[in-house]
């Protein structure tokens, strides 16, 4: 059967929509938008959103989910303002904290770095849901269940199952079967 650790993870932001996982959605982690003061000055120091559309948004990835989320939250950018993507989270924030724009990251993190500010302190957090995946085949491995439902429990309260009949999980008895 392999490693149940190597079987089972978590995702963010997006729902997983491969029909061969399933998927828990634990919580919702608060975002925020953050940049440099030194960005943020060289752009005039932002105070409305309407000021915000003469900066440079970091992506994640190069589709424009990111560029909508923002708008629909009444921001008013456009492909231009989001020149720079990148499919790895930590780029992303390597690049926010050099100062190279702006970018979104979970306000835990965001906080707790001396080099970056929120931009627009008053915008609501940016909810970024968080998921435990795992192939279907945890119904058929205790061990792998074992380790997604640890996760579950450790993570937050389940908000859905995808991919996955509505039914009470195995609990464990603490001994392995082999």
């Amino acid at each position: 059967m392999g490693n149940a650790w190597s079987k089972t993870g978590i995702r963010t932001p997006g729902r997983p929509s491969d029909p061969a996982l399933i998927a828990t959605r634990v919580r919702d982690t608060p975002a925020r938008l953050y940049a440099t003061p030194r960005y943020l000055k060289s752009v005039g120091n932002p105070s409305s959103m309407a000021d915000v559309s003469r900066a440079q948004f970091i992506g994640f990835s190069d589709d424009d989910r990111f560029l909508n989320g923002l708008n629909a939250m009444g921001f008013a950018l456009t492909a231009r303002n989001l020149a720079v993507h990148t499919e790895n989270h930590m780029v992303l924030w390597e690049l926010v904290k050099s100062g190279l724009g702006i970018g979104a990251i979970i306000e835990e993190v965001g906080d707790a770095e001396p080099l970056v500010e929120r931009v627009l302190p008053s915008l609501p957090p940016i909810p970024v849901p968080a998921w435990v995946v795992t192939h279907k085949e945890v119904h058929t491995s205790r061990r792998v269940r074992v380790v997604f439902d640890a996760l579950v429990a450790h993570l937050g309260s389940p908000l859905a199952i995808i991919g996955a009949p509505r039914t009470k999980a195995p609990r464990s008895t603490g001994k392995s079967r082999r």
